[in-house]
């Protein structure tokens, strides 16, 4: 991928990291998602801003461009590629476990934001994107909340 900037978490004397877990991280052939140890510590990149919502993919080059959902400078990185381990990115990234609880105050987070469709789908998606930025925000926000907790003892 010519225009990511990959980046890596290195340990000096381990070799390369998971940016969330911090776990060694190895590309050895054959082993990418097998449930072993080395399947569950394999490195993968992943977008930080997905192709997707930029208009692009690399799956979708056969039936043309998508339609961008967010401009290039919406988020301050939007082509960086960060390295996870296997379980980090195909488990908790691309998984997250939000409860019925959860999405009714995301849909009631979105409705007062009027990012909800109520009435279908329109052309555009500035509702979308819309919540995207929400849903991401509402992240960052939870995640600085309980750090800030968790430094100061909580």
């Amino acid at each position: 991928m010519p225009n990511c900037k990959e980046t890596t978490h290195r340990s000096s004397a381990n070799g390369e990291r998971c940016a969330l877990c911090r776990c060694l991280v190895h590309r050895t052939r054959g082993t990418y998602a097998t449930d072993t140890h080395e399947g569950r510590s394999h490195a993968t990149g992943h977008h930080l801003v997905p192709q997707r919502f930029l208009g692009k993919s690399a799956t979708r080059r056969k039936k043309g461009p998508r339609t961008a959902i967010l401009r290039p400078d919406t988020f301050p990185t939007p082509g960086e590629l960060l390295v996870f381990c296997y379980e980090c990115h195909e488990e908790l990234l691309h998984n997250p476990m939000l409860l019925e609880e959860d999405i009714r105050r995301l849909a009631e987070l979105f409705e007062l934001s009027e990012a909800s469709e109520p009435d279908g789908k329109p052309f555009e998606k500035v509702r979308l994107a819309r919540r995207i930025e929400i849903f991401h925000n509402t992240i960052a926000e939870g995640v600085r909340c309980l750090l800030a907790r968790k430094q100061n003892g909580g």
